[in-house]
């Protein structure tokens, strides 16, 4: 787990190592145990390190292969190292170092770029420059757990694992994006970003430039990938108890690739039961394991992450977070997070207990991401098909209503047909679209139309809902040198989760488990496999989000946006700004604050000391709205 910096000018000679040193200093805390740089005529490559395996020099970066071909700097963990490692002896092949990145090195000079993506299973973004072809490779992982962002101008390719260190490229605030992130259509998590002029490198993509800049990009993996339509064939004639199994079979497979670390490793056990059931399974091979946990003030679950670790025998670290922490924070928080904090109101708590794992010397977390999306847990999703049929008989309500011209849908208008959905497609060039299409698609093979549909919103989910959380996960870990890993994202997980039918992961139960749901037992078969681990009372709690304080009470001083980011992007006089204040929802004035701190950092130029000095002066959280 590391940071990676560089730069490649195919067309003259030039050195950017000012540059690249600056930038690679940026993010020194991404790998606080070393760092490294390599320089020829036409390309830059710098490195941070964070010592998880092979803590020795022999692993160090950027790294050059053993014929000199090929030089590598890299950010990520290859869990099969092992298995790549015995292809290579096959072949002869002596490694110096019993890490992973000469062997991932190596196996590319061995077997060429494209078998080693299809072979490796883990996270990463990398850079990996041909001398021989003079042509470099960005890539990252299925899941896009790694970050990787690149900039090209004036003949120049440029790249970093944040944003941040490529600020001397952007050309300001990318006005679409920022507008369609207000407007709740998220924050940039595909190719575009909210800076113009700065790309991100897409989960599964590998980008290459040769002696043009200009990007030639590829897919090596997209999650539908995953669905084996044999494996849902055997998998529908399954009985429950082998469902169950081999849900259990393919998460401790999982953990054993997550759990290789040469350095401290822990679990952020957040009270729900997929860090429980993480935790469990981790604690029978690690009996000493510490568990760290975000205490909330307002929204805790600390009983429950008490009750596991007095069920596991474990040490329970809580790092205690309240509206005040929420406040002095923000800023610190989103200059990491490099977004504003509208979509994940949670990131002070995660950040604050990334910060006690790190003072005690952990490096690598285990953490539940990911379950909720492959095996849905989403309480709206357990009742999903009965939702949709609900909505279909609307429809056709609907239709009726609009057969009164232009009165008919006067009164009742068609969502898809707002300006907001519509701007959606067009800010993605209506590749949401087109993947929904594909994604309905891929799951034409299963004949229940209720299976079908939850079969396809898993899918939906995991390409939509993920991505913002390792986003999360990466940023705030990493601000500690703290290295999140996954273990529902491994390869046995995914391509189980959605090649299984939905029956396996919806369904009835005599009990009254959830009000939300009532005598539906969402994400099955997870918590099946949690009984054989843990206590009731831990697999049968419903879904509680990791939240941290709304920013819904703010009270703002009247000058809190003057001479800030949101009055020059909206041009917004005093006038103009009073008027916000007065008019403007609590929902829409906390997004316009966290949209200011983020402009005044990332565009406006101000330090985070600067910021939070000035939102300790000019905010504060309204009591009477308790």
């Amino acid at each position: 787990m590391c940071g990676i910096v560089g730069s490649l000018c195919p067309a003259v000679n030039v050195s950017f190592r000012d540059w690249v040193i600056r930038a690679r200093d940026i993010i020194k805390y991404r790998g606080p145990d070393d760092s490294g740089i390599y320089e020829d005529a036409h390309v830059c490559l710098a490195h941070v390190r964070l010592s998880i395996l092979d803590l020795s020099n022999l692993a160090a970066q950027p790294m050059v292969s053993h014929a000199g071909r090929y030089v590598f700097t890299y950010n990520g963990e290859i869990y099969n190292y092992a298995s790549l490692r015995e292809d290579l002896a096959a072949k002869n092949v002596v490694l110096k170092s019993s890490g992973d990145t000469e062997v991932v090195l190596e196996y590319i000079a061995a077997f060429g770029v494209a078998r080693c993506l299809e072979r490796a299973e883990g996270m990463f973004a990398f850079a990996l420059w041909d001398r021989d072809q003079r042509k470099l490779y960005l890539a990252r992982d299925r899941h896009g757990i790694k970050p990787l962002y690149f900039a090209v101008t004036n003949g120049r390719v440029c790249f970093a694992s944040e944003m941040k260190a490529l600020l001397d490229f952007a050309r300001g605030p990318d006005y679409t994006t920022v507008n369609a992130a207000m407007l709740g259509l998220g924050c940039a998590y595909d190719f575009r970003t909210l800076l113009n002029g700065i790309e991100s490198v897409r989960a599964g993509e590998v980008i290459s430039f040769s002696e043009s800049t200009t990007p030639t990009k590829n897919f090596f993996f997209r999650l539908p990938d995953f669905v084996d339509q044999s494996c849902y064939a055997r998998l529908d004639q399954s009985t429950p108890s082998s469902i169950v199994k081999e849900t259990n079979d393919a998460l401790k497979e999982s953990m054993r690739l997550c759990m290789i670390s040469d350095a401290p490793l822990a679990v952020l056990a957040s009270g729900g039961i997929d860090s429980s059931l993480i935790a469990a399974i981790a604690n029978e091979s690690h009996p000493n394991l510490k568990l760290y946990h975000a205490n909330v003030v307002g929204a805790s679950e600390t009983p429950a992450a008490e009750v596991l670790a007095r069920h596991l025998s474990c040490d329970l670290f809580s790092e205690k977070v309240t509206e005040q922490d929420t406040l002095d924070y923000t800023s610190v928080v989103t200059y990491h997070y490099e977004m504003p904090l509208m979509y994940h109101t949670n990131a002070v708590p995660f950040y604050l207990v990334s910060r006690l794992a790190s003072s005690h010397g952990i490096k690598v977390v285990l953490t539940g991401e990911g379950a909720d999306e492959y095996f849905i847990g989403y309480a709206d999703m357990a009742i999903y098909p009965l939702l949709q049929r609900y909505r279909r008989v609307m429809q056709s309500i609907q239709k009726l209503v609009h057969m009164a011209p232009g009165f008919g849908r006067l009164i009742w208008p068609i969502t898809a047909d707002t300006l907001a959905e519509q701007l959606r497609s067009t800010l993605f060039r209506y590749e949401l679209d087109e993947r929904r299409t594909e994604g309905q698609a891929v799951y034409g093979f299963v004949k229940n139309w209720s299976d079908r549909l939850l079969s396809y919103m898993s899918l939906d989910m995991c390409e939509g809902n993920i991505p913002p959380l390792l986003h999360r996960n990466d940023r705030l870990g990493m601000a500690w040198g703290i290295e999140s890993r996954f273990p529902f994202l491994g390869h046995s997980v995914a391509r189980l989760g959605l090649s299984m039918p939905a029956k396996y992961k919806i369904r009835s139960t005599l009990h009254f488990f959830d009000k939300r749901h009532p005598f539906i037992m969402d994400k099955w078969c997870v918590r099946k496999v949690a009984d054989q681990y843990l206590p009731r009372q831990l697999t049968h709690r419903g879904k509680y989000a990791f939240r941290g304080v709304v920013y819904s009470r703010l009270k703002l001083n009247r000058t809190f946006f003057k001479g800030g980011f949101v009055s020059d992007f909206y041009g917004l006089g005093e006038a103009q700004l009073d008027l916000m204040l007065e008019k403007a929802s609590p929902a829409w004035k906390s997004r316009l604050f966290l949209l200011d701190i983020w402009g005044r950092l990332f565009c406006c130029g101000q330090s985070v000391e600067t910021v939070r000095t000035h939102v300790r002066a000019n905010a504060d959280f309204d009591s009477s709205n308790l």
